[in-house]
């Protein structure tokens, strides 16, 4: 609950701030029909806008909580679009400030060039000041980018790409079967099928998982979003093509879900592999559960599937673990790869940056490790959590080839 209230504080001073700024910036373009509209129907935009400060913060927390009780299609949407504008609220207020710090700079020049006296209301409100047209534009500008970025990361969102990696057959403490030889492991997390990611959303990741022909799939994590949601939704999800089979490791979203049935919807879909281990063609597969523990726990965890399974030390093995922050408890173990989700590649700029300085190089995509007999690969996921949009990162499901 502390958290809502912090989030939603926050929230609508932000919403309030930028809106200020935005008229502010309205009013110094000096555009006369919108300007005059502005004008004309000051008090209705004002009670509009106020409402609109502190609704869209408080539907996002209010819809939510709703949604993990119950479906509705209109609560759905609800949610959908007050975090969307929640995110992209966020790149406003940014580029608000930001307008206001050039704005700053510009009177402070125009000042030192003799244009006009330096005052403290020119420096608090400096689109009082009459700029030329070249300074109006350099004002905007980072709202003309914020624009141009919050197109970008709704569209980039939905669109899926496929990246690749190869696999050496001779990585690990043991070869991979030459089985194994040429195929494709076929690895996607963090779809958040639910409020906001449908069946469609669903349907769309499975047909490009079967168009790369898999070997074995993999589902690291964070399959649902945990919110109700019909269950048809994952239908989709029976479609999945491969020689192997298709299996999945729980995720922290799936965690949040209050629908007792949702884990046998699932595995009536993927095979579980949770704190177990299970031989698939002459290769040990290791899925650990996510947890909020420390990496010693996790490490006690690993030890004791080893123990149950002393045979894991004798076979190549993939190890699974949806937070890449504990997966040196597998690399330790000297897999031929592991796999982790969870992080989205920190989705929305600066996240890229945030989760870069916190898992390191462990935060998105490849590393090394066991002198490089032991791939690790953190997914960037398929879907988003919470603001359908993506900035700075894509999108993906992940191939690896397994090479001589």
């Amino acid at each position: 609950m502390l958290y809502r209230i912090i989030y939603l504080s926050i929230s609508v001073f932000g919403f309030f701030l930028h809106g200020i700024l935005l008229w502010q910036i309205i009013r110094m373009l000096q555009w006369e029909p919108l300007h005059h509209f502005i004008k004309n129907h000051h008090d209705t935009i004002w009670i509009l806008f106020s409402i609109g400060t502190i609704s869209i913060p408080a539907f996002a927390i209010g819809s939510y909580v709703a949604t993990t009780k119950i479906y509705n299609k209109f609560l759905s949407w609800i949610y959908t679009i007050s975090v969307w504008y929640l995110g992209a609220g966020g790149y406003l207020l940014a580029a608000s400030i930001l307008s206001w710090v050039i704005g700053v700079c510009v009177v402070i020049g125009r000042s030192v060039a003799g244009f006009e006296p330096l005052s403290i209301t020119t420096v608090i409100v400096p689109f009082l000041v009459n700029f030329t047209p070249a300074q109006k534009i350099l004002v905007i500008l980072p709202l003309i980018l914020a624009t141009i970025v919050i197109i970008h990361g709704t569209i980039n969102a939905y669109i899926l790409r496929v990246t690749r990696y190869t696999l050496s057959s001779s990585a690990g403490k043991y070869p991979f079967p030459k089985s194994w030889i040429g195929k494709n492991i076929v690895v996607y997390s963090d779809v958040h099928t639910g409020t906001i990611h449908g069946t469609k959303f669903l349907q769309r990741i499975v047909n490009k998982i079967n168009a790369q022909n898999p070997y074995i799939t993999i589902m690291a994590g964070d399959l649902i979003d945990g919110p109700k949601f019909p269950h048809k939704q994952l239908l989709p999800l029976k479609e999945l093509q491969s020689v192997l089979g298709n299996y999945f490791i729980p995720g922290n979203h799936e965690q949040y879900s209050r629908d007792q049935e949702m884990p046998g919807v699932i595995d009536s879909y993927l095979q579980r592999i949770s704190d177990t281990s299970i031989i698939i063609d002459g290769v040990h597969i290791i899925g650990i559960d996510y947890r909020k523990e420390t990496l010693e726990h996790t490490q006690n965890m690993v030890q004791g599937i080893l123990k149950n399974n002393p045979h894991i030390d004798t076979m190549p093995s993939i190890g699974i673990l949806h937070d890449p922050k504990n997966i040196q408890a597998l690399i330790d173990i000297g897999p031929n790869l592991t796999l982790s989700g969870h992080t989205h590649g920190g989705q929305l700029w600066p996240g890229n940056l945030i989760v870069k300085k916190v898992y390191k190089k462990l935060g998105f995509g490849p590393s090394y490790y066991n002198d490089k007999k032991t791939l690790h690969i953190t997914s960037s996921g398929a879907g988003t959590a919470q603001t359908p949009m993506r900035v700075g990162t894509n999108p993906e499901i992940v191939v690896i080839r397994v090479v001589e």
